[in-house]
């Protein structure tokens, strides 16, 4: 994606860009796009972390809409599990960060948060890692929140319960881990799929209990140090048995290489070995046949 974007649009309220072939990093210089209010990426080949500086997307941050969107066209939404159509009256309320199905890395950054107009922000079907921010309770307007397929980890705050305008949530997929928080919103939605796919997830709507037979990742410093001393063990075993092959190769290359004798001695074997291979093979043959 080119950097002019950001440089050249600066009154741009919609980019959508998805189902397209672009690759590499999400340009910084897009963060400068302050009156932006729906950004769609998703389905491309883009690669990176997530820019820094979200928190430049003021028009995003703003639960209502100060400037009157002029747009003739429908734009399509993927959102909540649906395909949705908007005019530009709508507009005034829809706020949407999509950037599913790409390869991002990296953790997801504190700054956005701060956007607390966005109704909808799907994340889904990357490679994201690290926490979800603790302070997710700020974007009051979300209505669908899609984190799946990722590689998040750590557990789920508590403070979701408190995003009274949540109706569609997805979680799966990920390495989460602890007890699914309860109470207020997180009551209504209680499909289980919401948040399967993650083995040390526990508690309700799930089947599994958060009892002492759940087995949660350890990260105590005993099992961090016992962790790394198993790893440079078996890092070491694994260098050890690739310098004996190694070795023993040259061994057997170099002396084939310097001793006439030998080499002889040593391709003869390997004619006679052949000879009684191909000679089992003809009399198997034959006695298939006849």
């Amino acid at each position: 994606m080119p950097n002019w974007v950001g440089e050249s649009f600066d009154q741009l309220q919609i980019l959508r860009l998805r189902s397209n072939l672009f690759s590499g990093n999400i340009p910084s210089k897009l963060t400068q796009l302050n009156s932006l209010l729906f950004l769609d990426l998703s389905n491309n080949y883009l690669t990176g972390p997530l820019p820094r500086g979200l928190n430049n997307f003021t028009s995003m941050s703003q639960l209502f809409s100060l400037t009157i969107l002029y747009y003739d066209a429908i734009v399509i939404v993927i959102t909540k599990g649906l395909i949705l159509e908007y005019d530009s009256q709508d507009f005034l309320f829809l706020k949407s960060m999509d950037l599913s199905n790409n390869n991002l890395t990296g953790e997801i950054p504190k700054e956005i948060v701060v956007l607390a107009g966005l109704f909808n922000l799907n994340l889904s079907h990357n490679e994201l890692i690290g926490n979800i921010p603790l302070e997710i309770v700020n974007m009051t307007s979300l209505e669908s929140l899609d984190f799946h397929k990722n590689n998040l980890s750590g557990t789920i705050p508590q403070s979701i319960s408190n995003l009274y305008s949540l109706a569609v949530l997805n979680f799966s997929y990920n390495n989460i881990s602890g007890s699914i928080p309860n109470g207020h919103q997180l009551q209504t939605l209680n499909d289980p799929s919401i948040y399967s796919g993650n083995p040390y997830l526990c508690g309700p709507p799930l089947e599994t209990s958060c009892d002492s037979s759940v087995r949660l990742p350890q990260s105590d410093g005993n099992h961090d140090t016992n962790s790394k001393i198993t790893n440079d063990r078996d890092k070491w075993l694994y260098l050890f048995i690739e310098f004996g092959f190694v070795a023993g190769f040259l061994l057997v290359f170099f002396i084939l290489l310097f001793k006439v004798k030998w080499r002889y001695t040593y391709f003869q074997m390997v004619d006679s070995m052949l000879e009684m291979v191909l000679v089992y093979a003809h009399r198997m043959f034959d006695e298939l046949t006849h």
